[in-house]
């Protein structure tokens, strides 16, 4: 396990965030998909955390494609590329935009492809089979497509997941992991998890673990261990837990256990080494009438993914409400999480920005020093007398 697993927030920075934002983080930059991007259309905001104490908006970019109505509902990152997936509020014909942001103070569009389903809600890259996988919860399917030439992204096919659809990721094995949930009632709806390969565009393992669940269940979130062996999956609305898979054999994934988290929810999660990163919003009410009030950050040991533990929680409620966390290991092995935070309640529409964590500095070992050199001048002294 990560030597230092006492979190703590360092520097944060105010942002006009719309009602959803999901980030991205690789160290020193911070990529962020809102919905409004604070002007009434969607866009990617890039941030640079590479001082976490006082983190500063390198650029903020509108989409483009139809003013005012286009939405960023997610982001992902490859190389130098930035992908959001998009919403037409007008159309609902949704797809995918590629900026380059090799330079991160001027990104640069390169191309959008509409894919012909609805409601895109997440997407994932493959940088080294120049891959993605789009999830489309409204029609319960995903979408295959390349991104080999960037300027010309192309889409294959789009396949039914009888279990939902609402969030993907890649392995680091290059296999797609989907999860998702069928049915509004959360008493009788159903809770999936689906291994896909996109070379055949396929599912070649599926899981339906809602008997598994105690309670209700809203697959969110994803994260998957380096090695291929275990998944993680976020509660969502309807629960502060984490489930754990192991998809060791992708034709028959198996759920493990569950471990509860802070808050009310647990949104999106991050893996880093052996610690896991969970958002926790607090958020009362029912739908549509929400009410949101704060929130935390998780810190979850899965050295052990058939036993986590939580071993710490970064109280973020001053800040606004948590809707996603991104983590990720600078060079030197410390590891740097970053935050998004809304506030909903903002007079004239949402505010938020992001919050960085990383580990509290280990107090300097002065009173080991102290002995040691007071021990040492006893025995010169003691020779002395000799």
């Amino acid at each position: 396990m990560s030597e230092n697993t006492n979190f703590e927030v360092v520097g944060s920075l105010d942002l006009p965030l719309g009602d959803g934002a999901n980030i991205v983080n690789t160290g020193n930059l911070a990529f962020i998909s809102d919905e409004s991007l604070g002007t009434g259309g969607g866009g990617l905001f890039i941030i640079d955390v590479s001082d976490p104490q006082a983190p500063s908006l390198l650029s903020q970019t509108p989409l483009g494609l139809t003013p005012d109505t286009d939405i960023a509902t997610d982001v992902a990152i490859a190389g130098n590329l930035a992908f959001l997936t998009v919403s037409d509020g007008e159309t609902l014909m949704d797809g995918l935009a590629i900026f380059d942001v090799s330079e991160p103070i001027n990104p640069n569009f390169l191309s959008n492809v509409a894919f012909d389903t609805s409601v895109i809600s997440d997407i994932a890259v493959d940088e080294a089979s120049s891959r993605f996988i789009s999830s489309n919860p409204g029609a319960e399917t995903i979408t295959f497509g390349s991104f080999a030439d960037p300027n010309a992204p192309i889409v294959f096919s789009t396949i039914d997941i009888p279990g939902g659809a609402s969030e993907v990721v890649f392995t680091p094995g290059g296999l797609g992991l989907v999860v998702g949930d069928i049915g509004d009632d959360p008493t009788t709806q159903s809770s999936t998890i689906s291994i896909v390969d996109p070379i055949s565009e396929m599912i070649i393992g599926s899981l339906d673990f809602t008997s598994d669940i105690d309670g209700s269940f809203d697959p969110f979130g994803i994260a998957v261990t380096s090695d291929n062996q275990f998944a993680f999956v976020s509660g969502g609305f309807q629960s502060t837990e984490i489930a754990v898979f192991d998809i060791s054999d992708p034709n028959n994934p198996m759920f493990e256990t569950t471990v509860g988290t802070a808050g009310t929810q647990a949104f999106g999660i991050s893996l880093v080494d052996d610690l896991l990163f969970v958002s926790n919003p607090v958020v009362s009410g029912t739908p549509p009438n929400f009410v949101f009030d704060g929130g935390f950050v998780t810190v979850v040991d899965v050295s052990d993914p058939t036993d986590p533990n939580v071993v710490d929680t970064a109280d973020l409620s001053p800040l606004g409400t948590v809707v996603d966390v991104s983590a990720a290991a600078l060079d030197d092995g410390t590891i740097r999480a970053v935050a998004v935070n809304a506030d909903f309640s903002a007079v004239g529409g949402s505010s938020g920005g992001v919050s960085v964590i990383q580990p509290v500095p280990e107090p300097p070992a002065v009173l080991g020093l102290v002995v040691t050199a007071l021990v040492g001048m006893l025995f010169t002294r003691l020779r002395q007398h000799q």
